[in-house]
């Protein structure tokens, strides 16, 4: 476990929002009841000239609603298409990811940076809030 904590420290995977809007109508949801959209950066492989708060992610729609935020999304079980942007300096990338919500589920969207230009690895859970594994 102290490898894992060693090498998300090392590849300098950093989460975006610290607290989760709410995407689902009504008051507040306990954890139990509800699934979280997290956004994490890995800007380790940034050329020299970008600091690894240059590498943005944001996200754009959630089932086809406008929902442009860096923050976590906190959303109810169910079906879902979340539609998500990284940038770099001038360089831009959008991904779309399809999936179906658990609840008490953290739903880990980590864009990276490389070189000049970012991506997205495949949509993962965040699990014990200490290591990530895809879907």
């Amino acid at each position: 476990m102290k490898n894992l904590f060693l090498f998300l420290a090392i590849v300098g995977l950093s989460a975006c929002g610290s607290t989760a809007i709410q995407f689902y109508d009504g008051p507040s949801k306990s954890s139990n009841e509800t699934a979280t959209i997290s956004l994490w950066t890995d800007a380790s492989k940034l050329d020299e000239e970008f600091s690894p708060s240059a590498l943005q992610i944001t996200s754009l729609k959630l089932n086809d609603k406008d929902i442009v935020t860096n923050s976590d999304i906190s959303i109810l079980a169910g079906e879902y298409s979340y539609t998500t942007k990284c940038t770099i300096g001038s360089f831009s990338k959008t991904s779309t990811f399809n999936f179906d919500a658990s609840s008490n589920k953290n739903y880990a969207v980590i864009a990276v940076g490389q070189g000049k230009e970012c991506y997205f690895k495949k949509l993962s859970l965040l699990v014990d809030n200490s290591r990530f594994v895809e879907l």
